[in-house]
């Protein structure tokens, strides 16, 4: 038998019912925006070896991967590359079958849903949907150029993000700060 799942709480209850001292709050802000900025720079000097939207979605991916803990930013980005792998690989099958349209779309939309649910990949499946959105409706060179492209931008984000997330732990660390900018959220 099923255990009865708790009585969801709103954003303000949960605000009210875990307050931080603004100081920890300015810390951890600090932290995530460094560790976004860092990331992006990194991704931003591609922007001489490749279009901006392709750095555009590298730099999302990063700014997904960072995480409050390493293990979590690598969950993040190991669910999202499986995801957008998944995603790009449907739109690509079903755009050199069926072509490109509105309708194809749709259909790779529930083809995808069907497929994450199949791979237990729940936790990727909104991120898989958005990747079979982009590769059947971006106009690119052809849909094999724009599933490639946007797989390897999410793995290269993805990448940097992460070593960015160890390497801010490890500086965290050594300053004495990794307890207080790491530490798992309260539930």
């Amino acid at each position: 038998m099923e255990e009865p799942r708790p009585a969801p709480t709103s954003f303000a209850k949960h605000l009210l019912a875990n307050p931080r001292p603004w100081k920890l709050n300015a810390l951890l802000a600090t932290s995530y925006s460094l560790q976004a900025v860092t990331a992006s720079a990194i991704l931003l000097l591609g922007l001489f070896f490749v279009d901006s939207l392709a750095v555009a979605w590298a730099i999302i991916s990063a700014i997904i991967a960072i995480q409050p803990g390493l293990q979590q930013s690598l969950a993040a980005s190991l669910t999202r590359i499986v995801a957008n792998i998944v995603g790009a690989l449907v739109g690509l099958g079903l755009g050199e079958v069926l072509g490109i349209g509105p309708w194809q779309v749709l259909v790779g939309i529930v083809v995808v849903v069907v497929l994450c649910q199949f791979l237990r990949l729940e936790d990727g499946l909104r991120i898989a949907c958005i990747a079979v959105v982009i590769v059947l409706s971006i106009q690119a060179t052809s849909v094999v150029h724009s599933a490639i492209e946007r797989s390897l931008t999410v793995i290269v984000g993805c990448i940097v993000g992460t070593m960015v997330q160890y390497a801010a732990e490890r500086i965290s660390q050594r300053l004495g700060l990794h307890d207080v900018l790491f530490q798992k959220p309260p539930p």
